[in-house]
């Protein structure tokens, strides 16, 4: 037999062994799909933390369906019952913004405590924070003095957005959808989920394809963004604000996904 054949038939072994291993991994962890929102959970901060994040997730990704559970999150008490249905949707939106413009440690929030309140501290401004609360009927929610508080948070997010705009070094742009490695994880599970509507296109600039011959290119990407996602779809849900976005990354030329 010939070296040749001999290194092929290695190959293909090898290969067959690592897509045994995938399908091995993947019938041994849960099942649920990665970007399948769960039910609301609001039994601790981590909980109604997590849900409101990636129930809004979700909407800003085209499913406005989940906009309801964002809104359980919030305690809505101090909003005239008449404006409910418009100023509930606004305050989760614009909460949404302001959790979005941050890193937020999800494994730092307790999922069981003694306490009846807990503060998130925000990077708008020295000493602001959104604080959680524990109600009668043991559910958490983001307190009625948070949400009343929001219009003026978003406000100085807003300004924030502005004098950054303005310190931006023309020649230092870069394509928002790869801007960091949470624009980066966001580009490419958004395009996963319109990849007929021209999602595959924003899908592929996600991958370093530069080692494989052009003429292969869009073939080995296409493949490589459907194992990836078979993949994640096996873990929990993908929250975004756990992943620095562009100001938390700083100077650093890399970031691990665990």
């Amino acid at each position: 037999m010939h070296l040749n054949t001999l290194n092929s038939n290695r190959s293909r072994s090898t290969a067959l062994i690592a897509v045994a291993f995938l399908i091995g991994v993947a019938a041994w962890v849960q099942e649920t799909p990665a970007q399948v929102v769960p039910s609301p959970d609001l039994s601790s901060p981590r909980a109604t933390v997590t849900t409101f994040l990636s129930a809004m997730n979700s909407v800003r990704g085209g499913d406005a369906t989940n906009l309801g559970a964002a809104v359980s999150c919030l305690n809505l008490e101090g909003i005239p019952s008449a404006e409910l249905d418009t100023m509930g949707p606004e305050r989760a939106r614009n909460l949404y913004e302001i959790l979005d413009n941050q890193t937020v440690h999800l494994d730092d929030l307790p999922s069981e405590t003694d306490n009846r309140e807990l503060d998130i501290p925000l990077t708008l401004g020295e000493k602001r924070k959104l604080e959680l609360r524990l109600s009668n009927d043991k559910t958490w929610r983001f307190s009625s003095s948070t949400v009343n508080e929001i219009p003026e948070l978003y406000n100085l997010l807003l300004q924030a957005r502005e004098d950054t705009a303005a310190a931006i070094d023309e020649e230092k742009k870069v394509d928002v959808r790869l801007a960091s490695p949470r624009a980066t994880m966001r580009t490419y599970l958004e395009g996963m989920q319109r990849w007929d509507e021209g999602g595959i296109e924003d899908v592929l600039l996600t991958f370093d394809l530069s080692e494989i011959p052009e003429a292969l290119r869009r073939e080995r990407g296409e493949v490589a963004a459907e194992l990836l996602k078979d993949i994640l779809d096996r873990f929990e849900l993908v929250v975004y604000q756990t992943i620095p976005d562009a100001a938390q990354i700083g100077e650093e030329e890399s970031y691990s996904y665990v």
